[in-house]
């Protein structure tokens, strides 16, 4: 008696097709769940500042920080300003804006040198369609190699 070997190749070819599909969903979310993970690890550490640059400049570890014109508004030309009463030098200054509660998108800024104490960046922000939301800013600020970050939370409309 004979046996039908195409019946037999069709299945095994079906199942190993089945086994290197489910194997490329499996790597597929492991590089998802690692990106994640790395860009949450990217303002894990930062130190956290309970000023509301809404409300006026904030001060920390001798620096001075303003984001303007006042009232913060959605869709409108700002500047942040990075000032220090000492002669401080950095690597880069960086300003990154998310959405603390919401996904708005990236919004990340270069603060070149304005004065020899101090540095701007120009940006807006998104506008959302709740009304108010409330806004995470993480300044990232490196000189030798090393980064240091601060966090400020404010709301805007």
């Amino acid at each position: 008696m004979k046996t039908d070997t195409s019946s037999t190749r069709d299945d095994s070819s079906s199942a190993l097709f089945k086994w290197l599909l489910w194997a490329a969903l499996l790597l597929l979310i492991l590089a998802v769940a690692t990106y994640a993970q790395q860009r949450l690890d990217v303002n894990q550490g930062a130190k956290i500042h309970d000023c509301d640059l809404q409300q006026g400049a904030c001060e920390f570890e001798g620096f001075t920080l303003s984001f303007g014109p006042s009232p913060i508004q959605s869709l409108q030309p700002m500047t942040l300003e990075l000032e220090t009463s000492e002669d401080i030098s950095f690597d880069q200054v960086v300003a990154d804006l998310q959405g603390a509660d919401m996904y708005m998108g990236q919004n990340r800024f270069s603060l070149t040198p304005s004065d020899e104490n101090g540095w701007q960046g120009d940006t807006e922000l998104a506008v959302c369609t709740t009304g108010t939301m409330r806004w995470r800013l993480t300044l990232s600020l490196t000189r030798n190699g090393e980064t240091q970050q601060h966090q400020f939370e404010f709301d805007a409309q």
